[in-house]
């Protein structure tokens, strides 16, 4: 019992110090008004304490002593907000919502003084180098030029060593760390303007520590990332180019990261969430057969959630056959694949709560007359859950084909069967149903088509 005691005893000023580290912000604007505090977790802000600001502005947070390093978002409204750093420290901060340009005034913390101090430098450097540029990279050789290749490197070096003024001060702290990574690539001034965009795609990560783990909590991945592959992106492509395009600039990207760390499966991770909100299935299927088994054994939950993602547009791909259903009608009759008849067949998810669905089903009505009509059968899938509004939109035109629904809106049998995660989605088979292709949009079915003569 005296043993018991005076372990107890001894734990008692460890207890004393493990105190709740504050968060301090008066935000001009928002007095009175609801403030959200987030966390960066798993790829999304999550919110995590929710106050109301004083009459002056003010609203206090409290992060527990075991709260990890991190990135967190305050929100004052849908599409108002800023950043913390949390580097295990008390902040105080004031925002002035009104004053974008001297409105973030840091009291208390030196990872956030250091990591404004960083993105200003970085504002003002990244500015003048794009006014800089037309001149070293078309202006002709001579004094001028030369004058401005020199600042234009200059700016460059200007920026790196704000980053080691950063890390020489604090070399643990966030701070360093993400300024480290967010850097932009150092291109050299007197590289031509036809030969940037090859530069920038071969060096971003070069010199880079794409395997930082403190990282893992905040946006600076995300950011590199989405940064890196838009340089691969071009409006002239087609989906089809682009993805191709795109399937490179990832093989690329996964070259620096090591697969046996956390950062690997934030990547793959975001990977397949951007692209899967674009519907691009290519890139999705090459990063499923390629990234997926590459996951450390630590991410076993995370892997396992997105396998079963990517797996099933494995199942979902072109060439394979779509899944049994049997769904009703609005009279509770069941449909199948054996109820359509033609020799091919359209599946069409929508909804009436989706306005790009509702514009559709007019346009489609349109193409939907003489060959069409004999060669193909239009399965209209409603991922409603009001009946009333399927109906009240099947009203505004003359949809001649077969409608069903659940009324199960998302978690519906079929959409879980067939991984619709967006809507509208098209899904085009044979008669035996066999995928023979999914276009994203009607124009791209038109084409379809008629490459395949089943419309003039």
């Amino acid at each position: 019992m005296k043993k018991t005691l005076s372990f107890f005893l001894l734990l008692i000023p460890l207890m004393l110090g493990a105190q709740d580290f504050n968060v301090t912000v008066s935000i001009k604007g928002a007095e009175n008004r609801p403030v959200r505090f987030a966390q960066f977790k798993d790829l999304d802000f999550q919110v995590v304490d929710t106050t109301r600001a004083d009459e002056n502005g003010r609203v206090n947070f409290l992060l527990a002593p075991n709260t990890p390093k991190g990135l967190f978002r305050i929100y004052t409204g849908k599409d108002e907000y800023f950043d913390v750093i949390f580097g295990r420290e008390d902040i105080e901060m004031e925002i002035d919502y009104n004053d974008a340009e001297n409105g973030m005034n840091v009291i208390q913390s030196f990872e956030n003084k250091a990591w404004y101090a960083y993105l200003d430098m970085e504002f003002d450097v990244m500015n003048r180098m794009e006014m800089l540029t037309p001149l070293v990279s078309h202006y002709p050789e001579g004094a001028l030029k030369d004058s401005a290749i020199a600042e234009y490197n200059r700016m460059q070096q200007e920026l790196l060593r704000k980053v080691r003024e950063i890390c020489d001060e604090a070399p643990q702290s966030l701070a360093c760390h993400m300024a480290a990574v967010r850097k932009p690539p150092l291109m050299p001034a007197a590289i031509p303007s036809t030969q940037r965009l090859a530069w920038l795609q071969e060096n971003y990560f070069a010199g880079l520590d794409m395997n930082d783990t403190m990282l893992l909590n905040t946006t600076v991945y995300a950011d590199k990332v989405i940064d890196y592959i838009g340089t691969y992106g071009d409006r002239n492509l087609t989906q089809s180019e682009l993805e191709d395009r795109f399937i490179v600039a990832i093989d690329k990207l996964m070259t620096y990261v090591q697969p046996e760390l956390g950062v690997y499966s934030y990547i793959v991770q975001y990977l397949v969430n951007g692209f899967e909100r674009y519907k691009f299935e290519k890139v999705l299927n090459h990063i499923a057969e390629n990234y997926i088994t590459e996951f450390s054994c630590g991410d076993e939950d995370q892997k396992k959630a997105v396998e079963k993602r990517l797996e099933s547009y494995r199942r979902m791909a072109v060439g394979k056959q779509i899944p049994e259903f049997s769904v009703p009608d609005a009279d509770g009759n069941l449909i199948t694949l054996a109820s359509l008849q033609a020799p091919h067949h359209l599946l069409l998810f929508w909804s009436s709560t989706c306005p790009h669905c509702t514009q559709m089903l007019p346009e489609l009505e349109k193409m939907y007359q003489g060959k069409l009509s004999q060669q193909m059968d239009i399965l209209a899938v409603s991922l409603d859950k009001d009946k009333a509004a399927w109906q009240e939109v099947l009203k505004t035109g003359n949809y001649p084909w077969v409608h069903v629904s659940e009324l199960q809106g998302w978690n519906a049998k079929i959409a879980n069967d067939f991984h619709i995660y967006a809507t509208p989605t098209m899904i085009l088979t044979d008669a035996q149903g066999k995928i023979i292709a999914k276009p994203i949009t009607l124009p791209e079915l038109r084409t379809e088509l008629r490459n395949r003569e089943i419309m003039d």
